[in-house]
C-alpha cells in the first residue's frame, strides 16, 4: 500500500482527496460549514508562501524536489530552521484554505487526512532517504528541528 502511494506526488493526492470531500459533499449537501474568505486568503497566502519559499531553496541548490528522489543537498535554512517538512505543511494550509472557501463539511477532513498520509507515509521515506544520504548530519538536524515546527 505505501508504494503505491509513495507513487502519488503529494500535491496529486491533496487533490484527490479534495475531489473525494467534494464527491461526499454532493451525497450529503446538507454537511455545510460557515465560508470565511479571509481565512481562505490567510490560510491560501501561509501556504503558498511557505511552498514557494521552501521551493525556491531547493532550485537554488539543485536539489530534488520529489519525494522519492534521492537527495543531493541537505537543505537547513530559511523555514527548514523551524520545522523539517515546509512543503507539506503549505500544502495543508492550502487544504484549509479549501475548506475556509467552500464551506463544505467534508472538505475540514482534507486537510487531516492529506497530513495524516504524509506524516506517515511520505516523511518516513524522505527521512530513511536523508540519513542514508547524510548519516548524523541529518540525525543531529533531526534532534534539533521538530517534523513539523511544534511536533
Amino acid at each position: 500500500m505505501k508504494e503505491t502511494i509513495l507513487r502519488l506526488k503529494p500535491p496529486v493526492m491533496a487533490a484527490l482527496y479534495l475531489l473525494g470531500a467534494w464527491m461526499l459533499q454532493k451525497l450529503f449537501p446538507g454537511f455545510q460549514t460557515a465560508k470565511s474568505p479571509w481565512g481562505a486568503v490567510l490560510a491560501a497566502a501561509a501556504g503558498m508562501g511557505l511552498i514557494l519559499w521552501a521551493w525556491r531553496l531547493f532550485k537554488r541548490r539543485d536539489n530534488p524536489i520529489c519525494p522519492t528522489e534521492k537527495p543531493r543537498v541537505m537543505i537547513g535554512e530559511g523555514p527548514y530552521r523551524a520545522l523539517r517538512n515546509p512543503m507539506y505543511l503549505g500544502i495543508v494550509l492550502i487544504l484549509t484554505a479549501a475548506a475556509f472557501a467552500t464551506g463544505w463539511g467534508f472538505a475540514w477532513f482534507v486537510p487531516l487526512c492529506f497530513f495524516a498520509t504524509v506524516d506517515r507515509v511520505f516523511i518516513p521515506h524522505e527521512e530513511s532517504n536523508l540519513e542514508a544520504a547524510f548519516g548524523s548530519a541529518f540525525l543531529d538536524y533531526k534532534k534539533k528541528i521538530k517534523r513539523w515546527g511544534i511536533f
